[in-house]
């Protein structure tokens, strides 16, 4: 077990708590988790956790903003890679199903409930630097629409019906009630729609500009 003097504030003694409470807070939930225990499972005294973090609150508002920030970097990081935009938006869909399957679900209900209105208020502002969380895709698709591949839309309007696409396209509720096999094939398929509809419209062609009113 790590043993850290609860009156020195290190880098690794933060990590150490961020790491306990994050896998407990995503196994057990907010509620059914203590300081207490999460200061036993860094290898703490109860006293050197408030020393890094002024509350229960507190140190779940900072393993959030981690799993945001992680998120964040599974949804973007697919468009660095090799391959045609349409494979990159697939790997993309597939990092956010991965990320939000699991316990994640569990993290998610409850920020709903323990993040305060104050705190959601500059939550997503602190942790991605947007007000909106969809705008973190704006400049992928502005290189998408210099590179001819996305038209007739704006970058930050292409950003904002993807990622309300992706959201709407996979029902992780759904999901949980089919075996394994099963599931994985759902999710294919709610891929196929949503980067279908995504490129190409309900009428599988892209509008001819000019033809627009």
């Amino acid at each position: 077990m790590v043993t850290t003097d609860p009156q020195i504030p290190t880098k690794h003694g933060a990590e150490a708590l961020l790491d306990a409470a994050e896998q407990l807070f995503l196994e057990r939930g907010y509620a059914n988790v203590s300081m207490q225990q999460i200061a036993e499972a860094a290898g703490f005294t109860k006293g050197a956790t408030y020393y890094h973090f002024q509350s229960k609150e507190d140190l779940y508002l900072a393993v959030s903003k981690r799993l945001i920030t992680n998120l964040r970097d599974q949804l973007l990081a697919p468009f660095d890679e090799p391959g045609t935009f349409e494979e990159q938006l697939r790997k993309s869909i597939r990092a956010v199903r991965g990320a939000f399957g699991g316990n994640m679900q569990r993290w998610w209900s409850d920020a709903a409930v323990v993040i305060s209105d104050q705190a959601k208020a500059t939550f997503i502002v602190d942790t991605l630097g947007v007000a909106d969380p969809s705008q973190i895709l704006t400049p992928v698709f502005r290189r998408a629409q210099e590179q001819g591949v996305i038209r007739n839309v704006s970058p930050e309007a292409a950003a904002r019906i993807y990622t309300g696409l992706v959201t709407a396209g996979l029902d992780h509720e759904k999901r949980r009630w089919l075996p394994n096999d099963h599931a994985e094939q759902e999710d294919e398929r709610a891929i196929d729609e949503i980067v279908t509809v995504f490129l190409h419209g309900v009428q599988g062609v892209p509008p001819d500009a000019s033809n627009r009113q």
